[in-house]
This record gives structure tokens, C-alpha cells and sequence, in this order.
């Protein structure tokens, strides 16, 4: 089940203590992949409920619970190809999303997503290709009713 922003800092208030004491060596908050991705679901699918923009520091915080817990896991081998993924539904989310005025969106796809002026820039930093793309468009549709133009 999907948690709320409300939930999600509520959670975080409570363990604050805990993640201010916990040192080095701590376990993972995921195992594998598959519980990585079933978090971000948990977000999309919240957001998509509360009618929000998904949002790289919301899935920080609904997913990672800090920014150097999510460092460290886009770093690692074992979760960085997730991570990416996350990121560019997070992305394509922006881009097609229709809540956000033009040049905001455009600013904040070049401070968030690195995006640049020239298309070719844009097309070299993607690490999905187009048809992994159209299918989770597909999939959003299909399943959350969210058409894009």
C-alpha cells in the first residue's frame, strides 16, 4: 500500500532519533531491486492518488528517507540501473505531467534532470531507449488512466 507525503514525514519525524544515531554499517533499507522498485510504486501510485507531481526529493524522502541513502544506492551496481529507472519516470512524469507551467518545467528539467538546450544533448545522457520509454508511457495509461500528448 502506498504511503502519503504526510505519512512518509511522519515516519521520518518518528525515526529521526534513529537516524541520527545509527552509524556506519547500518543495514539496507532494500535487499534487492524488486523492494527498491515496489517503494517507488508506493510512491508513483500515491502520488498519482493525491493528484502531486512526483518529485526527485519526494521519492527521496518516500523511498530513501535521505539524500546520502539514495546516493549511496544509485551508486551501487546492484541498484544503480533501478535508480536510473526511477529517475526517468520521475522525468517523463515532469515532461508530460501538464501541471506544470512551460518555463517552470523547462527549469526544472535542466536543474533536476540535466537536461540542456539542444536535443542531442538530451538523447546522449539517456540511458533508456525509446521503446523501454513508450512501454512505461503504456503502462502509466493502462494502468493509472494518464494519457500523453
Amino acid at each position: 500500500m502506498a504511503i502519503s507525503s504526510e505519512q512518509a514525514f511522519a515516519n521520518w519525524k518518528k525515526n529521526r532519533q534513529k537516524l541520527i544515531t545509527r552509524g556506519v554499517g547500518r543495514q539496507r533499507l532494500y535487499e534487492n531491486t524488486e523492494e527498491l522498485l515496489n517503494a517507488f510504486e508506493d510512491y508513483i501510485e500515491d502520488c498519482l492518488k493525491t493528484k502531486t507531481m512526483p518529485t526527485i526529493a519526494g521519492y527521496t524522502v518516500a523511498v530513501f528517507q535521505s539524500q546520502t541513502t539514495r546516493a549511496k544506492y544509485e551508486k551501487d551496481p546492484d541498484f544503480a540501473e533501478a535508480c536510473q529507472e526511477c529517475r526517468m519516470i520521475i522525468e517523463d512524469l515532469t515532461i508530460n505531467s501538464g501541471k506544470v507551467d512551460g518555463s517552470i518545467r523547462k527549469l526544472v528539467l535542466q536543474s533536476r534532470f540535466d537536461y540542456a538546450e539542444k536535443q542531442e544533448q538530451i538523447v546522449a545522457q539517456a540511458n533508456l531507449s525509446a521503446e523501454e520509454l513508450e512501454r512505461y508511457k503504456k503502462e502509466l495509461e493502462e494502468d493509472h488512466g494518464i494519457t500523453f500528448e
